[in-house]
Parts: structure tokens; C-alpha cells; sequence
């Protein structure tokens, strides 16, 4: 009984709350961009944000970027995905009045994938952290905790 209840409380209450509040910061997201842009199919992922946080997560997790605070990877993912969406504005002209939405989804097309080289060259070139990043990448939960929801819970 006692090794059913630590398992339930330390580790499946814990992933299950941190996915939940993961997707309804995804679904806020997509929803953000969608107002921002006027575009119905608009989403982080389309417009650069995306792999420029994952970028910023293999960075920190690499240790090529070193932050000394528990936060680090979220403030390295922060600043990875806003630096791709000003990118991204910047080269498709939205800060002018006249932006036309191609232009805007091809820019954001070309950061993505500049990103996801850059993450995918970060990933080959430090090895020894290689199967940790490709497991956040790939949106695993496994190593999620308490410490990890409570970073997450003021965010939301």
C-alpha cells in the first residue's frame, strides 16, 4: 500500500498536473497568436516561437549557456522563443501597417527552421547531454516533480 500511495502522490499527481497546465499554456498561446496576427491558422510552432524556446532549452541543457538559478532552463526557454517572435516580426515587416500575412509566415517558417538546425547542431555537437534534450524535445514527462510544478504553477 505504501509504495501505491508514493507513486500516485510523488510521481503521477505531479506529471498529470505540469501536462495539464503545459497544454493549457499551449492552448492560450495559439490562441494569443491567433488575436496578434488575425490568423485562424496561426500557432507558436508556425511562427518560429517554438523551436526558438527549444533552442534556448538545448543551450541551457547543454551547458553552453549557464545560468546559477533553478529557473534556468524556463527563463532560457522565455527568452529563446521571444527573441524567434521578434525575429520574426522584424523580418516579415509586421511592425509596419501594410504586413502582408505570407511574408509574416514565410519569415516565420525560415526562424523555425533556422532554430531547429541550430538545436539539432547544439544536440550533435555536446553528446554527452544529447539524450536528455531529445527527450524534453520529444515532450517527455519523465523526470517531472514537485520542484518542477511549482517553477511551472506561477508562470500559468
Amino acid at each position: 500500500g505504501g509504495n501505491i500511495a508514493y507513486i500516485v502522490a510523488q510521481l503521477r499527481v505531479p506529471r498529470a498536473l505540469c501536462a495539464a497546465l503545459v497544454g493549457a499554456c499551449l492552448g492560450v498561446a495559439g490562441a494569443l497568436m491567433q488575436g496578434i496576427t488575425r490568423n485562424r491558422l496561426a500557432s507558436p510552432s508556425l511562427f518560429g516561437v517554438t523551436a526558438g524556446a527549444a533552442l534556448g532549452l538545448a543551450l541551457f541543457s547543454t551547458g553552453l549557456v549557464a545560468l546559477p538559478f533553478a529557473g534556468g532552463a524556463l527563463l532560457m526557454t522565455c527568452i529563446g522563443g521571444a527573441l524567434a517572435w521578434i525575429t520574426v516580426f522584424s523580418l516579415g515587416g509586421a511592425w509596419s501597417p501594410t504586413t502582408a500575412q505570407g511574408r509574416l509566415v514565410l519569415a516565420g517558417v525560415a526562424v523555425a527552421a533556422l532554430c531547429a538546425a541550430l538545436t539539432r547542431l547544439t544536440v550533435i555537437l555536446v553528446e554527452a547531454q544529447a539524450q536528455s534534450v531529445l527527450n524534453w524535445l520529444a515532450g517527455s514527462l519523465a523526470n517531472v516533480g514537485a520542484e518542477q510544478l511549482q517553477l511551472l504553477w506561477p508562470c500559468t
